[in-house]
C-alpha cells in the first residue's frame, strides 16, 4: 500500500504518459467531414476530445496544487461513455434521430432559458429572434416524432409531456452500468452540489483550533480524479473503438506499466480513514 503522496507520483506519471499517447488517436477523431458525418458522429467525437482535453486540464492544475478542484470532470465523462454505449445497444440508425432529436430540444431550451433570465428584448438584441421563432414554429413537429421514437425505445413517459430525455439511471441500467452510475455520481455530486460533507472535510487542526485548508484532500482527489478520467476516456474510446486508430511507434511496455499504474489504485475510495475516528496522532491515510 501506498501512502497518497507517493501514489499521487505514479498516477501523475502515467496519467501523463498516456494522455500523451492517445494524441494521435484525438488528433484523428478531431477531424470532422459534414459530408460524411452526422451529429451522432460529432457528439461521439467531442466526447473523446474533450475528455482528453479535462485529462491535461487535471494534470495542469495538479501542478499548482489544486488538483482537488477537477472532480466535476468526471461527471460528464461518465455520462458521456455511458451514452456512447447506449447508442451502441439502440444501433447507428435509431441513435442518429435521436441526437437529433436531442439537439434541436437542447437549442430550444437553451434559447427559451435565456428569454425567460433576459427578456424578449436581449434576444432580439443577439440576433436570434427569428432562430427562435423557426424553432417555436416546428416544435409541435419535433415533439411528436420524439414522442414516438421514445415510446420504440421504452422510454418512461416525462411529466407534463415535456420533450427531455430520460434519467441518466435509465439509460445506465440499459447497458448495465448501475453500479458504476451510482458509484460516480455519488462521488461527484459532492463537488458540484451542497455538501456537508464535502465543506466539513476542509478543517484540519487540534482542538480547538483549526484552520480551513485543502491540503489534506488535495492528492486524494487528484488521485481520483485522474485514475477515473484516465479510466472513463480509456472505456469511452472502447465504446467507439470503430473511429480509434492504432497508436503509431508506441513504446507497448512503457505503455502497458503506465495502464497498470492507473488500474493498481483503481479501488481508491471515496473517504479517507482519518475522517472517521480520526485522531491527530492517526499517520496519514494510505490507498
Amino acid at each position: 500500500m501506498l501512502m497518497v503522496n507517493e501514489a499521487l507520483a505514479e498516477i501523475s506519471a502515467a496519467a501523463k504518459f498516456l494522455h500523451n499517447a492517445w494524441r494521435p488517436v484525438i488528433d484523428h477523431v478531431s477531424l470532422l467531414n459534414m459530408e460524411v458525418h452526422n451529429h451522432l458522429d460529432c457528439v461521439r467525437r467531442v466526447a473523446l476530445k474533450r475528455q482528453h482535453d479535462c485529462i491535461k486540464a487535471t494534470l495542469a492544475l495538479t501542478e499548482v496544487e489544486l488538483g482537488e478542484t477537477t472532480v466535476p470532470f468526471l461527471r460528464p465523462a461518465v455520462e458521456e461513455y455511458i451514452w456512447c454505449e447506449y447508442f451502441n445497444l439502440i444501433g447507428r440508425e435509431k441513435a442518429s434521430v435521436l441526437v437529433e432529436h436531442l439537439l434541436f430540444f437542447d437549442m430550444y431550451n437553451t434559447l427559451e432559458a435565456q428569454a425567460a433570465h433576459t427578456g424578449d428584448e436581449s434576444i432580439e438584441a443577439m440576433g436570434v429572434t427569428i432562430p427562435r421563432q423557426a424553432f417555436k414554429k416546428i416544435e409541435p413537429e419535433q415533439r411528436e416524432k420524439y414522442f414516438k421514437l421514445s415510446k420504440e425505445l421504452g422510454f418512461p413517459r416525462p411529466k407534463l409531456d415535456k420533450p427531455k430525455p430520460p434519467s441518466f439511471f435509465f439509460i445506465a441500467t440499459k447497458v448495465d452500468h448501475e453500479r458504476l452510475y451510482k458509484f460516480l455520481y455519488f462521488a461527484t455530486s459532492k463537488t458540484v452540489h451542497f455538501s456537508t460533507h464535502e465543506l466539513t472535510r476542509r478543517p484540519w487542526g487540534k482542538v480547538p483550533h483549526f484552520k480551513i485548508k485543502s491540503e489534506m484532500f488535495r492528492d486524494y482527489w487528484t488521485c481520483f480524479a485522474l485514475i477515473w478520467g484516465i479510466r472513463l476516456f480509456f472505456f469511452t474510446m472502447q465504446a467507439n473503438k470503430d473511429i480509434i486508430i492504432d497508436l503509431p511507434d508506441l513504446d507497448m511496455e512503457e505503455f502497458k506499466n503506465a495502464l497498470d499504474a492507473i488500474h493498481k489504485h483503481r479501488h481508491i475510495p471515496i473517504f479517507l480513514a482519518r475522517e472517521f475516528g480520526w485522531h491527530p496522532d492517526v499517520p496519514l491515510p494510505t490507498i
